[in-house]
């Protein structure tokens, strides 16, 4: 039931709260460092995509987020400067009692791309975000090439974003 897991979630960041701020001793502390940053940031040689994990609280809502980066999406062995390489973000978001998101981001030359797919009850709201989203591209120094918006039917899964994956699925991302 829901108040079960709010008391597990509840109890876990008690549990994490005590072990970061060191009450268990030093080398505690480390273990929960590595416990939190194993958490929040997924970095496998087995995947090509770095994966993030971010919970937070925006405005008085609870929201969760994940964001999977594909930073030389296009580029054949990833080689290139960072002008020439194209980076790819999906960015999964849930805000409680708004809905879940699906943001997806394309940059190549200082343009950017793009796609963000909402929740139906923002429908009447949709030209307001896509002036917005326009707007934070070119504030912080970039093109919007393309701004897309649409209504999340089901939340996108990474294979749809990323379909270049399996084309990488015998290789090995050995990068430190």
């Amino acid at each position: 039931s829901e108040n079960k897991e709010n008391d597990f979630v509840e109890t876990f960041i008690q549990i994490m709260k005590k072990g970061l701020s060191g009450e268990g001793g030093f080398e505690t502390k480390l273990v929960f460092q590595n416990v939190l940053n194993s958490m929040l940031v997924n970095q496998s040689v087995y995947m090509p995509l770095m994966h993030f994990i971010i919970p937070a609280e925006i405005f008085g809502n609870v929201m969760f987020s994940e964001i999977w980066v594909d930073p030389d999406d296009g580029q054949p062995g990833g080689g290139g400067s960072d002008d020439e390489r194209r980076n790819k973000l999906l960015i999964k978001f849930d805000i409680k009692d708004l809905g879940f998101f699906d943001l997806i981001v394309s940059q190549h030359k200082g343009k950017v791309e793009v796609q963000l797919f909402y929740p139906p009850s923002l429908a009447a709201d949709e030209k307001a975000l896509k002036k917005d989203i326009a707007s934070i591209v070119e504030k912080n120094g970039f093109s919007a090439a393309n701004v897309a918006l649409g209504r999340s039917v089901k939340p996108k899964t990474i294979t749809e974003v990323f379909p270049k994956i399996y084309e990488r699925k015998n290789g090995v991302n050995v990068k430190i």
